[in-house]
């Protein structure tokens, strides 16, 4: 079975270490459906979503 990877509760953005890179964030979460790349932090999809910048975002977190 894979390993889940780790999303960051407050915005949303995959982690690999201890410390959100986004954010800054400390608390992560494992549950998690769907995903988005963000390709330009001045899309729509950015925009309406709230993401700061660039990378992989979880769309729902538990």
């Amino acid at each position: 079975m894979a390993v889940k990877r780790k999303v960051c509760v407050q915005c949303h953005a995959f982690v690999e270490g201890s410390k959100c890179p986004v954010c800054g964030g400390t608390q992560f979460s494992t549950e998690w459906r769907g995903r988005v790349f963000i390709l330009r932090r001045e899309s729509r999809v950015a925009a309406f979503m709230g993401i700061p910048q660039e990378g992989e975002y979880a769309i729902r977190i538990r």
